[in-house]
């Protein structure tokens, strides 16, 4: 007669090469998974109970290559596996995977959020206060949304509502190959703060991150508390329509948050659709740096329509680094702020054939030249034939090369019948672009649609010609063209552009040193100019 051990006195041995006997007892204490607990892993029947009973041990949990129906948040404080295992939430929830302190995430978990309302799709709660030792580790989460409200968010730092002693606070925590599809948001770090008590947001790495279709990629906003030195790296970031709308903007940076670094490949940034920048620098940040590139002819704004806001304190800076090839955007931001501020530089008239007339109502020139600031409105009167407002650009630097595309923006409602473009490249003005790319509320227009070629050297004049035959207002929000020319502040020529928003007070140009690369700069002190190293050198690659 075969007498059973007990459980305790059971032994067990792994089916490999130089394994040993064990006790099942221990070999049972190691990894737990949610089958152990009642769930089923189909998908279909409620596993909630089941995960969160098998979280709770205090073991290595295994979530295997299953897909869990879940309809509660789930929180993980331990170390979990994930064999490309799916929660799928079939009940709406605040959050659905909240990563506390102690969370140690390893092999792909999929978090599907598709089919439900839910505020953020991963969140790393402040309130719980992560130490060095208990910081969140994750790698490969993948969030897919359901077309989420503005205020959704893919992943969220949170650190606007405190816990003990009502601080908060989150630091070291390190997570790899996320990516947020269809949410408002997709990645935001936020802090409040609350006196003198401790709420900050700093230190964190969020390596190989890719968002897809949200209103906005990356949106940091301190408030006035303390998010700083936060690193989000290899980040891919493509636009996609997001409840029919497109993104509002690319990767902004607000409050008080200062020394934090990105870098990302933004793809297919579409003029057709967007409006709001790419990257976009509160007035009270400072010492971020961006660094963005793109390869589609359709990434417009990457130089030309973005904030140019940096930090109060004049002797703090933002960076902006932007690559692109030349075939595509051209080579230099907003070439039409060299046409400013001299007098004479910017000229209006009018012109008319037949009694129609129009004449400048509201705003400046400097207006339409900067984005994010008022427009000029043009009052049109009906007559015979049609009336035209000629804004013209003389060029105050040298000629301008490489101009290939001009725009403008228009307020919703407020467009003219026809817009016209004339370039002078030195033999006068002759019409090169017209109401060709129509495009929602903007104007976007390739010098290749009227005749000649579609890059133009030269150029020392420029003429947006608006036009109309009828009794209408037309509010011109921006114009803009591309093309290169010698700075005075680092943006280089070549296929690159950096946008430096502002230096020390008393510094002047950089100066490159064709050789060794190094860098100074003019600086002037009791009227005295002196030539130094630049003590920020703001891109070694190039």
């Amino acid at each position: 007669m075969t007498q059973r051990l007990p459980a305790t006195m059971a032994l067990t041995q792994q089916p490999f090469p130089g394994s040993v006997l064990r006790l099942q007892s221990e070999k049972n204490a190691e990894t737990v998974t949610p089958l152990d607990f009642g769930a089923k892993g189909d998908g279909i029947v409620l596993d909630t109970n089941a995960i969160l009973l098998a979280l709770s041990s205090g073991r290595r949990v295994d979530l295997m290559n299953l897909t869990y129906a879940v309809d509660a948040t789930i929180p993980i404080n331990g170390a979990v596996f994930s064999g490309n295992a799916t929660l799928k939430f079939t009940g709406n929830v605040t959050t659905a995977l909240d990563l506390r302190p102690g969370a140690d995430l390893i092999g792909k978990l999929n978090v599907d959020i598709s089919t439900i309302v839910c505020q953020n799709g991963i969140l790393l709660n402040g309130a719980l206060q992560s130490t060095h030792d208990t910081a969140q580790r994750c790698d490969t989460i993948w969030v897919k949304g359901n077309t989420h409200p503005n205020s959704g968010f893919g992943l969220l730092f949170d650190a606007t509502v405190g816990g003990a002693n009502n601080e908060a606070w989150i630091h070291y925590a390190k997570l790899r190959r996320i990516i947020l599809e269809n949410c408002g948001v997709g990645l935001r770090i936020q802090a409040a703060a609350s006196g003198v008590l401790r709420r900050y947001v700093n230190a964190n790495v969020i390596d190989e991150l890719t968002v897809i279709g949200c209103k906005k990629f990356i949106s940091i906003d301190a408030g006035t508390a303390d998010v700083s030195a936060n690193f989000v790296e290899h980040c891919i970031c493509q636009y996609g329509s997001v409840a029919g709308s497109y993104p509002s903007v690319g990767i902004e940076i607000l409050g008080t948050a200062g020394a934090n670094r990105i870098e990302a490949f933004i793809y297919d940034w579409s003029h057709a659709t967007t409006q709001g920048p790419i990257v976009s620098f509160g007035s009270t940040t400072s010492m971020n740096t961006v660094v963005s590139s793109a390869f589609s002819w359709e990434v417009k704004d990457l130089g030309i329509r973005n904030r140019y806001e940096c930090a109060l304190t004049p002797s703090v800076s933002n960076y902006w680094f932007s690559a692109f090839g030349r075939g595509f955007l051209g080579k230099q931001d907003n070439i039409l702020a060299h046409f400013q501020p001299a007098v004479g530089s910017v000229i209006s008239t009018t012109s008319t054939t037949g009694t129609a007339s129009c004449n400048l109502a509201t705003g400046t020139f400097l207006d339409v030249q900067r984005e994010n600031s008022n427009y000029i409105g043009v009052a049109f009167a009906a007559g015979t034939g049609q009336a035209n407002f000629i804004i013209e650009y003389k060029s105050l630097t040298n000629a301008i090369n490489d101009v290939s595309m001009v725009g403008a923006y228009f307020e919703p409602g407020y467009l003219p019948s026809q817009v016209t473009v004339q370039i002078d490249n030195g033999g006068g003005y002759v019409s090169r672009a017209n109401f060709a790319d129509v495009q929602g509320n903007e104007v976007f227009c390739r010098l290749d649609t009227v005749g000649g070629t579609d890059v133009y050297n030269g150029v020392i004049g420029i003429k947006f010609i608006i036009s109309a035959s009828d009794t209408r207002t037309v509010r011109l929000r921006h114009v803009y063209a591309n093309g290169s020319v010698m700075k005075t502040y680092p943006s280089r020529g070549g296929d690159r552009m950096v946008g430096d928003l502002r230096w020390p007070a008393g510094v002047g140009p950089v100066l490159v040193d064709t050789v060794s690369g190094n860098e100074y700069r003019l600086q002037a002190t009791n009227g005295v100019l002196t030539l130094v190293l630049n003590p920020v050198k703001v891109m070694t690659y190039f």
